[in-house]
């Protein structure tokens, strides 16, 4: 099952990673992220799309690696992928899927400690 079924998206509409990570359990998402909330806020300041933090540093927590072979994308599952079979049915992901989630869930961390400061 895809993100798509679980959550009756339909294929015209984009997914709404918030949404993902909200049906996922925020807080058991933001057990997932690598790292700390200090360090977001400071890379959110220079680039609030997390960009300047190195892909591998998304990719590993995310459950996928191209350590044996770069661009080819191979999954090697982490907690978070658990989340998905566990939460939501989910076994059919995509390497980008996954990154976006976890990105995503970092940002909303960030606004959450933004908004309380």
């Amino acid at each position: 099952m895809t993100f798509r079924e679980a959550l009756n998206i339909s294929p015209e509409m984009p997914l709404n990673y918030e949404n993902i990570v909200n049906a996922l359990g925020y807080e058991d998402v933001k057990h997932c992220i690598p790292i700390g909330l200090n360090r977001l806020i400071q890379a959110a300041h220079i680039d609030p799309s997390l960009d300047i933090i190195p892909k591998i540093t998304w990719e590993y927590p995310a459950g996928f690696s191209d350590y044996n072979t770069p661009g080819e994308y191979a999954f090697i599952g982490s907690d978070l992928t658990n989340l998905y079979e566990k939460k939501l049915n989910v076994t059919d992901f995509t390497c980008q899927e996954s990154v976006s989630i976890i990105k995503t869930c970092a940002k909303m961390m960030v606004r959450d400690a933004l908004n309380k400061m």
